[in-house]
């Protein structure tokens, strides 16, 4: 009989421990649940000898911990802290194989040299940590309950740790891996989890019909405690399946006109995952002070969304991580947000940019509740760019709770590009740092522009043109300039469609513009450059008491001649193909 709740909302003093047994889908289901966690409530040890580097008062303060912590009597360091526990079994025959694969494999682990001596039968029947043998599944879930359990029989340790079970407040099965993620949402009331991320998967498993009759039956006699925990978890797990789909018909069932299924029969996948997501509306809004009518995210913060890769948290950086979108090609992220009936504004900070597939970077698309956005590149350098779009008042409904900003890319692409760690393998498509979305009246408190006006070179420009500027004249402008010259900044698209309404232009270098198109306007309507640093350069026309500068001042000289010589290496390579 369990004794953990049916659901369970994780509380501030909680402390979340995932008992990761090896060669379980630990590391994809540890990076799952760092999900749901801000990056300074996650403990950085992942591996038993780290624990040591934190004080006892530090592991107090975190709120999971999750990683190779067995030989690391955790309920005993976190005594008094309110302890909820989670672990995921697999079936005893095909864990022991695979971490004999892995072991062999894996030139730098603790137990390679004496492994890569050894049979898969020796391996799996020979004698182990305590007293359980192989039964590692037993051995790490009964010292859930006592850490020591070098003193009990087989017997009395299988005991303990199906004990154990029956109080820990979810036990994943890998065979159902995707239905252990819907009710570990279910439990904890989270958006429903549909995992995308394979993390330290083999790329080739020795299939049992490959291994001999009678070494297969050697390792079962081996793994009979294993067997006996794995048939208890089991039950265990189909018992809750069966509970938390009687009550999601019975709640939300009438929606999608469905009847509650029998026993042991699963409901189709997107239905479940339909019930799954009014569900964790629920729970998030009987957790959750009500929205505001500003969103501002952030990625050290938990993630709600679907179709991102495991969090990047910057080292001594609080409050600073990005998160790459990934291994799909669509990435979704629900923002609260209690909207005012006007027009909105969303900014996306990219981040990794010297990282990025450029093709990939330049497919970016967003859509908000299913509208596509007109996505302007507002910013950009070598290690950041920002996006902006605008969004009309009517794609953010009062009724909805969320706003859906579901990101798209064309492909994605190998992480290692540009990576050092060759072991990280995964496919990404951009990498994200911030996401807002407010009105697009209070541009001048939210945007991340703001901190683009610090550089020294742009507010060298501003002062310039602020010194200069008559409150008749308009000014076609990078949208950071849209802070201090409220009310006369417009966007280069405007200038080119009526260049002639325009006093100023200030050209931004860095940024993805239509350039020629851009100097061709300047030179027809009489535009004349005033001022140039690196990044910028600014034109007047009508102002002749402002001196020009020489077309051939360093800044601006290559705004013409750089294109130039440009243009002629393409038109000489173009005679050579042909």
């Amino acid at each position: 009989m369990r004794h953990f709740p049916a659901q369970y909302d994780l509380q501030p003093d909680d402390t979340l421990y995932f008992c990761h047994i090896p060669k379980t889908a630990g590391m994809t289901f540890r990076t799952i649940l760092e999900d749901y966690f801000a990056c300074e409530e996650i403990c950085p040890a992942t591996l038993s000898n780290q624990i040591a580097d934190y004080t006892p008062e530090q592991l107090r303060e975190y709120r999971l911990f999750r990683g190779h912590l067995g030989f690391v009597n955790i309920p005993g360091l976190l005594a008094g802290k309110n302890l909820i526990k989670v672990t995921v079994l697999r079936e005893p025959v095909s864990r022991v194989i695979s971490h004999y694969e892995y072991i062999r494999r894996t030139p730098d682990d603790p137990y390679y040299e004496s492994v890569s001596q050894m049979t898969l039968e020796e391996f799996a029947t020979g004698e182990g940590p305590g007293r359980v043998g192989k039964n590692v599944q037993v051995y790490h879930i009964a010292r859930l309950l006592q850490y020591d359990i070098g003193s009990l029989e087989p017997e009395e340790a299988l005991a303990l740790a199906q004990k154990s079970l029956h109080l820990c407040a979810y036990a994943g099965i890998l065979e159902r891996f995707q239905e252990s993620l819907f009710l570990l949402s279910y439990i904890f009331g989270w958006k429903p989890i549909v995992n995308s991320r394979r993390e330290n998967v083999a790329k080739s498993k020795t299939p049992l019909s490959e291994i001999p009759p009678e070494t297969l039956a050697r390792i079962r006699e081996a793994m009979s405690l294993d067997r006996a925990l794995y048939d208890d978890g089991c039950e265990i797990f189909q018992q809750r399946f069966d509970e938390m789909q009687q009550d999601l018909v019975q709640r939300y069932g009438d929606r999608l006109a469905l009847d509650a299924p029998p026993p042991g029969q699963v409901l189709e996948f997107a239905t479940l995952q339909h019930l799954l997501e009014w569900h964790s509306q629920d729970r998030y809004q009987a957790q959750n002070p009500p929205p505001s009518e500003v969103s501002v995210y952030n990625f050290c913060q938990p993630l709600r969304g679907l179709g991102w890769q495991r969090r990047d948290c910057a080292q001594n950086r609080p409050n600073v991580a990005h998160r790459w979108t990934g291994p799909v090609t669509t990435s979704t992220l629900d923002l609260p947000i209690a909207p005012t009936p006007t027009d909105y504004r969303v900014e996306l900070q990219v981040s990794q940019v010297w990282a990025t597939e450029p093709e990939v970077l330049d497919s970016l698309k967003c859509l908000v509740n299913g509208h596509p956005s007109d996505l302007a590149i507002a910013y950009s350098s070598d290690t950041t760019r920002l996006y902006q779009a605008q969004i009309p008042a009517d794609w953010l409904p009062p009724d909805r709770l969320f706003a859906e900003l579901t990101l798209q890319v064309d492909r994605v692409a190998p992480i290692n590009h540009k990576n050092p760690d060759p072991k990280d393998k995964r496919l990404v498509g951009v990498a994200l740092s911030y996401v807002q979305l407010f009105p697009a009246a209070r541009e001048a408190e939210f945007s991340l522009l703001r901190s683009l006006l610090r550089d020294a070179l742009t507010t060298a420009t501003i002062d310039f043109v602020r010194d200069r500027l008559k409150p008749q004249e308009q000014i076609a402008a990078p949208p950071q300039f849209r802070l201090p010259f409220s009310g006369q900044v417009e966007g280069y698209a405007d200038f080119l469609q009526s260049p002639g309404r325009y006093h100023w232009l200030v050209l931004h270098k860095g940024m993805a513009l239509p350039v020629e198109a851009l100097l061709f306007q300047l030179a027809r309507c009489g535009f004349r450059p005033v001022f140039a640093n690196e990044v910028y350069v600014v034109f007047v026309r009508r102002r002749p008491e402002l001196p020009a500068l020489s077309y051939f001042t360093p800044d601006v000289r290559h705004l013409y001649v750089g294109r130039y010589l440009n243009r002629l290496r393409k038109g000489v390579a173009s005679l050579k193909r042909s």
